[in-house]
Order: C-alpha cells, then structure tokens, then sequence
C-alpha cells in the first residue's frame, strides 16, 4: 500500500468513465483522455480536494490504478461513484464493462470526502 493512506472506505463504490474531450475540469486544468484523472460528485468537489490523489482497486478482478481528482462528476450524487478518466478505466476494466464495483483509499487530508 502506498506512502500517506488515512482511509479506506471498504463499503463498495461504484467506478464509471469520461472523456475528457479536451475541456477543462472543474479543478480548471485541462488533461487528455489517457490522462489518470477522476471526477467526483459536485456537492464533494471543494478545491482542497483537487489535485489529491485516490488509489481505486476493481472487486472484480483486483485491479487498481491511483487517479488524481480533477473534475466534478454530474452523475455523482452521492458519495458512493467516482468517474475515472477513460484512460485511468481501462486500467481496471474494459470500456464495455462500463462500471464497476470497487473501494477507494484516500491519500493525504480527504476527509471532507464521504
């Protein structure tokens, strides 16, 4: 497990993709599609959480890839979904699985995140 973990939420989450499309996120940088980004729920996103650091691992096949939060996540209501970039995905998963079940460890103060 990597240097600085604080929490690990084992209650399931549920991990989608995006493209990024050459826009700015709502942390305001701009970041390609391969880039290992994740978008969370608006209500979650306060700037001290862009640019830290989430280690999300797939249940499915025990998978993981650690993403940096850049941008909000519409469909991200509550606060069991992150949405990953489409490259930071398909580390995990296919694009046809299209989602997936899995936990997240927090790196460095995300306490504000449920």
């Amino acid at each position: 497990m990597p240097p600085h973990t604080i929490d690990e939420h084992l209650l399931p989450i549920r991990a989608t993709f995006f493209y990024q499309n050459g826009e700015a996120g709502a942390c305001g940088n701009y970041n390609p599609d391969s880039a290992f980004i994740a978008a969370i729920g608006k209500a979650a996103l306060v700037s001290p959480l862009c640019g830290k650091q989430v280690h999300i691992t797939n249940q499915n096949n025990g998978k993981t890839v650690t993403v940096t939060i850049a941008d909000a996540c519409p469909t991200c209501n509550n606060g069991d979904s992150i949405d990953l970039s489409v490259g930071a995905f398909t580390q995990i998963a296919t694009e046809e699985e299209g989602e997936v079940p899995s936990k997240r460890t927090i790196f460095t103060s995300l306490a504000a995140w449920p």
